[in-house]
């Protein structure tokens, strides 16, 4: 399997096996190496160099894969250059739908470009944040354009929107840099009604035991995405709705 050491990028050996990815023009296209999302093109300077390997998150990617199924309807919440967005696409299939909501304008460029260059995948693009309400929210860009999110103090106003007011998906993929209780709030319709799987990133401890209360009162069944971990000590969980047997019980 090919992968990238997991070494700080910031570091000088991390500079320095990374230095041969940097003499890639910049907007060089090809298939992805390995994993589930095997195939499908890729603009490989567009994120981390482990998306074009295939190697990005690798556990949660074959994680991924088990739950989405043909004909889903897929939410990408925080989809970023749209790796998980493309994945979920190839999943899903013809029959079914994937939903990209990203805000920051970057990112929605390679996530378009991606789209471009894999044209039979049934992908939609809303180029906003998700949060609480719809209207408009100030966006901090971040360091990196993968570590942007909502913020008061941002230097971005972005358009909001709930996950209530998009169509009523099977799956939910939500990695949104701290405002993910925001998310959660304004999917509450969703969860109640149509009860999705989620995959969640969270952000701070205090925003993490917000959101798996609010999933627990909705009557999911909480586990750590590594499968090892407790989920007070995990920032990766997995969200499934409990049977109504089990809730009783």
């Amino acid at each position: 399997m090919i992968s990238v050491p997991k070494i700080s990028p910031d570091r000088p050996l991390g500079r320095l096996l990374r230095a041969p990815f940097n003499l890639i023009p910049a907007t060089a296209v090809a298939p992805i190496l390995q994993g589930p999302a095997r195939g499908l093109r890729w603009v490989i300077r567009s994120s981390d160099y482990s998306c074009w390997l295939g190697s990005y998150e690798s556990g949660k990617q074959q994680l991924f894969a088990r739950f989405v199924r043909p004909g889903m309807t897929v939410l990408d919440v925080g989809a970023n250059a749209g790796f998980y967005t493309l994945l979920a696409g190839k999943l899903a299939g013809a029959q079914g739908q994937v939903i990209a909501v990203e805000p920051f304008p970057e990112n929605q460029r390679s996530l378009k470009r991606h789209m471009a260059l894999n044209p039979d995948l049934n992908i939609r693009l809303i180029e906003a944040a998700a949060s609480a309400s719809c209207g408009e929210a100030r966006f901090h860009t971040g360091v990196t354009r993968l570590t942007g999110g909502l913020s008061v103090d941002g230097d971005l106003v972005v358009t909001t929107i709930t996950l209530d007011s998009l169509p009523r998906a099977d799956l939910l993929k939500i990695d949104v840099e701290g405002a993910e209780l925001e998310v959660l709030q304004g999917a509450e319709r969703l969860l109640r009604e149509k009860r999705p799987t989620i995959f969640l990133a969270t952000h701070g401890a205090a925003v993490h035991a917000a959101c798996c209360g609010l999933l627990r009162e909705h009557g999911y069944q909480l586990a750590a995405l590594d499968g090892t971990s407790a989920v007070e000590n995990t920032d990766e969980v997995l969200a499934t709705p409990q049977v109504a047997g089990a809730m009783a019980g």
